[in-house]
C-alpha cells in the first residue's frame, strides 16, 4: 500500500459513520441525551466532519470545525502505536515533524475526501462495549447498490471529559496496524527521513489540487 491510500482509507472510515448523523448537537447536551455516551460522542465527531464545506467558503468557520474535529481524534497515540520502535528511535525533531505532517494530511486529505463517499448508507450501532477503561462502538454500514455490508468498530476513551478516538477497525483491520505496515515498509526502504519526505510530497500534491477536486 502507498501512503496516499492510507489517508484515503482513513477518510472512508471516518465517513462510514457520518451519514447516520443528521444534525450537530452541542457536546454537553448531546451526551446527556438517550443512548450510550461514547456513541453520542462519536456521532458528534462525525457530524462535525459532515458539516465541513468543500470547497471551503468561510476559512474562519472551517478552521473552527477542524479544531473541534481534531479534539476527538487522538492522532498522536495512533501515530506512536503505528511507528512502534521507530518512534523510540526517532529524534525529537523527527517526531515533531512526523506529527505535524500527519495532522496536516488529515486536514488536507482525510477530511475533504470524506465527502467523496457521501451516499445512501444505512448505518446501525448494534453494540457499545466497555473494554477496560475504554469503549468500543460497533457499527454496521449497509449499501444495497454497492453490496456494502461493512463492520466498523471505533475505539474511544475519555480524557479530562473529552472523548477521543484512538483506533478505527474496518472488517477486522485496524488503522494503526495499517499505518504501521506502510510506515515500516517506507522506513525500511528509505529511513525515517524518507517517510517524512513521502508525507511531505503527498501534502504538497494535495495543496496543489484545485478545491473542486476536494469536494
Amino acid at each position: 500500500m502507498k501512503t496516499n491510500s492510507l489517508l484515503y482509507r482513513i477518510a472512508k472510515l471516518l465517513l462510514l459513520g457520518i451519514c447516520s448523523v443528521g444534525l450537530i448537537f452541542p457536546l454537553a447536551q448531546d451526551l446527556k441525551a438517550g443512548g450510550p455516551a461514547p456513541q453520542k460522542a462519536l456521532e458528534t465527531f462525525l457530524g462535525i466532519i459532515r458539516s465541513m464545506e468543500f470547497p471551503v467558503k468561510d476559512p474562519s468557520a472551517h478552521e473552527r470545525l477542524v479544531r473541534e474535529a481534531d479534539a476527538f481524534l487522538d492522532l498522536e497515540a495512533m501515530g506512536k502505536t503505528a511507528l512502534k520502535e521507530h518512534w523510540e528511535k526517532a529524534t525529537p525533531e523527527e517526531r515533531e515533524a512526523f506529527m505535524s505532517l500527519l495532522w496536516k494530511l488529515i486536514k488536507q486529505v482525510a477530511y475533504p475526501n470524506s465527502h467523496q463517499f457521501l451516499g445512501s448508507y444505512k448505518i446501525i450501532y448494534p453494540e457499545v462495549r466497555q473494554v477496560g477503561d475504554a469503549f468500543e462502538v460497533r457499527s454496521v454500514v449497509k449499501h444495497s447498490e454497492e453490496a456494502l455490508d461493512a463492520k466498523v468498530v471505533y475505539h474511544l476513551y475519555q480524557q479530562n471529559g473529552q472523548w477521543r478516538v484512538d483506533d478505527i477497525i474496518l472488517d477486522g483491520i485496524s488503522i494503526t496496524e495499517d499505518m504501521g505496515y506502510q510506515f515500516n515498509k517506507i522506513i525500511s526502504e528509505s529511513s525515517f527521513s524518507g517517510l517524512l519526505k513521502r508525507m511531505q510530497e503527498k501534502l504538497d500534491q494535495a495543496q496543489q489540487e484545485p478545491d473542486s477536486k476536494k469536494a
